[in-house]
């Protein structure tokens, strides 16, 4: 029985620090920076994107096919930056209460992350 009571205890805190690690990621901000700043990409750990900024020169120099495909690409790597951070930190954040098992993602495990 007192097993079981260390295993629940376990449980908690591996959910506890799972919660903490996802509000930490929730509140960074990451930055995806496009053609040496003609797109600009602000967005959270948790991918929501929170700005996208742009120069001059994106409405003067490109057309609006290119500026498509430049904000569409500036948002996927954006993305693709924040999933990426999210999954090492989590990783980082849970490494001491959760064992490394290869092939085990801990971030699909977690929602994502």
């Amino acid at each position: 029985m007192l097993d079981m009571f260390k295993m629940l205890g376990k449980m908690q805190e591996v959910q506890g620090k799972m919660n903490e690690a996802k509000e930490a990621i929730a509140k960074m901000t990451l930055q995806e920076i496009e053609m040496d700043g003609v797109v600009i990409i602000d967005i959270s750990g948790d991918k929501r994107i929170l700005a996208i900024k742009t120069s001059p020169e994106f409405y003067t120099d490109y057309s609006i096919e290119e500026r498509e495909s430049m904000l569409t690409e500036a948002t996927n790597n954006a993305i693709q930056r924040a999933e990426s951070y999210s999954k090492g930190y989590m990783a980082e954040a849970m490494k001491d209460v959760i064992p490394n098992v290869p092939g085990i993602d801990l971030g699909s495990m977690m929602g994502g992350f």
